[in-house]
């Protein structure tokens, strides 16, 4: 993940914890390292960080059920819900 030049490496889980620590142990910064118990929680962590054009790979077995980070993404975020304007 560090040699690719990722900004960012989140991880969800306790099976997941190595791939950071590998991560940190190979020079990247800790502040690009978070490390989440939810899938949501990885979602809220992310999001800020997006901007247009920026691509995310959301890489795990199918028994993470990394499909959920996804989910969480797509959906409309509370900011966005509260700033709309009434017609």
């Amino acid at each position: 993940v560090f040699e690719a030049s990722a900004a960012l490496l989140i991880t969800v889980g306790d099976a997941a914890r190595g791939i950071a620590q590998g991560a940190s142990e190979a020079g990247m910064a800790e502040a690009q390292i978070h490390r989440c118990d939810t899938h949501e929680e990885a979602a809220r962590t992310v999001r800020p960080t997006l901007a247009s054009g920026d691509w995310i790979l959301v890489k795990g077995s199918r028994a993470a059920r990394m499909e959920r980070v996804v989910e969480a993404l797509l959906k409309p975020n509370e900011h966005e819900q509260n700033d709309e304007v009434p017609n």
